[in-house]
């Protein structure tokens, strides 16, 4: 997923909401999507280390992050492991 933004969630405590598109690699199609990230969701970096959910905050447009959980109907991820 590429990152065009992130909020806090307004109604959890450190929990965030990250704005993006996914591409799909078989059909080439790029649609919007949103991930929900909670204390529930492993975060780790690319190296393989475990890093806080608040790093989620730092993200900046044009990151890339790879997501893992179930996708709603209308685009909605709810994380379950996340690479940074």
């Amino acid at each position: 997923m590429t990152v065009v933004g992130v909020a806090s969630h307004p109604e959890k405590k450190h929990a965030y909401v990250v704005a993006g598109s996914t591409h799909n690699p078989r059909t080439g199609d790029i649609k919007p999507a949103a991930v929900c990230i909670d204390a529930e969701t492993t975060v780790i970096a690319h190296t393989g280390e475990p890093v806080s959910a608040t790093t989620i905050r730092q993200l900046q447009g044009g990151s890339v992050m790879v997501v893992e959980g179930k996708e709603s109907k209308r685009g909605v991820i709810q994380a379950t492991h996340i690479v940074l």
